[in-house]
Parts: C-alpha cells; structure tokens; sequence
C-alpha cells in the first residue's frame, strides 16, 4: 500500500483530502491547535485517525478519542537518595507479553481464530474500559503476564484494563491503540490489529 509520511507539524500545509486514514505515532506533548483542528475538521468529514500510545493523551483532551486513564500513586516509601534512580526504574515496562482476552464478532478482531491474544506491551499507559462492555472488544486478563518483568504495582494497574478504543467522530472514526501493534516489524502477532482498523473502521 501507498504510504506518505508527512511531519505532524507540517500537515496545516498539506491537503488532507488526498487521504483517508492518517496514523499518529507516539508523539512527545501536543501539536499546536490549528492541527490538532484541521485533523478534527478531516476525520469530521470522514477519515479514518489512528493513534498509539502518547498521541492518546492529546487525542483524548482533544475529545477526540474521550479515555479516562488510570492513576497509579506511586509513592517512594522508605526508599533512600541512593536507591531512587532503582525505585523509578523498576517502574518501568521495558517489554513484556501479556495476555488480552478477544471478542472475536468485533471488527477489530477479525480473522483470529482464538479468544487470547498475546500482545506485546512497553509503555505505562493504562486505559479504563468503557461502561459498554461491547465497546472493549480487547481486555487485559485478571493474569495478565506471560513473560518478562513487570512491578507488582503496574501489573496491578494493568488488570482489566484495555489497549483499543474507538470513538465515532462525525462521518470518521477515531481509533487509539496503548501498544505498539508492529513492534519493530518483528511482533507479527498483533500485525492485523492495524489492518483492521484500517479497512473496518466503518464497522465498529
């Protein structure tokens, strides 16, 4: 498929007619308001917007992804200045598996043959599920850890928690994904995430 890479800030410039789905990678604070309001004007008119990771915290105060993201109070008792720099990185996901349970009727998840779905996880970003339970076709497990390290406050936090949600945005849709879905090209497991989301948008 056709692919163009465009510089976030650069798509004021660009004619975003062109274009039907525009894929937001994790990106560091916000972009200014009039991009973040010509991608709300596009999608509007019927695009397609996927996001992953960070990009969903602006996507989400920008109403157009509405999320609620969990809070972890992570407090360093009896921890001394000689061991801090150890107390936040063991805090830290560095890449692990985790075990997601699959509704398979949902779009997203079309063509999987099983209801698990391992999927590979590097970031804190943890989202509530929506209160329509068909609105989280993808859920971390109460077990969730396959393999790798996790702490035992962000395992805790991670339970129940989802890695996609989708918003109708007037004619388009909004899709937002916590995880990398083709990590460095070699996680092929979550690959067809993408592509549904893609080509399916307009059935969720």
């Amino acid at each position: 498929m056709m692919v163009t890479k465009i510089d976030i800030n650069d798509i004021n410039r660009k004619d975003l007619s062109r274009y039907n789905t525009i894929i937001v990678p994790a990106t560091y604070g916000s972009p200014e308001n009039e991009v973040v309001d010509q991608l709300k004007e596009w999608t509007r008119a019927g695009g397609t917007l996927i996001g992953y990771r960070s990009a969903l915290r602006w996507m989400s105060s920008s109403k157009l992804l509405p999320l609620t993201f969990k809070s972890i109070d992570n407090t360093a008792n009896n921890i001394t200045f000689e061991q801090r720099s150890d107390f936040y990185g063991a805090q830290n996901i560095g890449g692990a598996i985790f075990e997601t349970q699959l509704d398979r009727s949902h779009p997203i998840a079309f063509g999987f043959k099983d209801d698990q779905l391992p999927m590979f996880r590097n970031t804190r970003l943890f989202i509530e599920p929506h209160s329509d339970s068909f609105r989280n076709p993808i859920r971390y497990t109460d077990n969730p850890l396959m393999s790798g390290y996790i702490s035992d406050l962000n395992l805790e936090a991670l339970k129940n928690t989802v890695p996609f949600q989708h918003n109708n945005y007037g004619r388009g849709d909004v899709i937002g994904f916590t995880d990398n879905t083709q990590f460095r090209a070699f996680w092929y497991g979550t690959n067809k995430l993408l592509m549904n989301a893609i080509f399916f948008a307009e059935e969720m």
